[in-house]
């Protein structure tokens, strides 16, 4: 959803995906439909909530960032 006040924002909230599908790309292939859909054109920047321990979001969202 982008934030009202400023569409160059995408808000993620959370991302799952279930135990038996992770480590097949299906979180990063969401978010890669997401961001290059019509609703997101304006969109220049992501923003969501990680913890500091929640290494695979991390790694999600690093590598969304580097390839975009």
């Amino acid at each position: 959803m982008n934030c009202p006040s400023n569409p160059e924002i995408l808000f993620v909230w959370q991302i799952a995906v279930s135990t038996e599908h992770q480590g097949k790309g299906i979180a990063y292939s969401l978010l890669r439909e997401l961001i290059t859909g019509a609703s997101c054109t304006e969109v220049r920047y992501i923003e969501t909530t990680i913890s500091p321990s929640n290494a695979a979001s991390n790694r999600l969202f690093r590598k969304l960032a580097e390839e975009i």
